[in-house]
């Protein structure tokens, strides 16, 4: 909701705090890559994309995700 009123920083700050205090929660890391990604921040982004794909290396959306952020990366 910070994200969407315009609070990014805001909302990236309370996303990473409830990110250390729940590391496995998947909603919380797509929002943190998500928000990055927008953002133009695509290391961070990528940072987040890994840390799904090791809780769900089967599911190959998250992987795609990877992929297409590392792809963004490279231009």
């Amino acid at each position: 909701a910070l994200n969407e009123v315009g609070k990014t920083k805001r909302a990236l700050a309370v996303l990473k705090k409830a990110h250390k205090r729940h590391p496995y929660d998947r909603e919380l890391l797509l929002a943190l890559m998500t928000i990055n990604r927008d953002r133009g921040k695509v290391d961070s982004a990528i940072k987040y994309a890994k840390k799904l794909v090791a809780l769900s290396p089967d599911d190959p959306s998250v992987q795609q995700l990877l992929t297409q952020l590392e792809s963004q990366r490279e231009r």
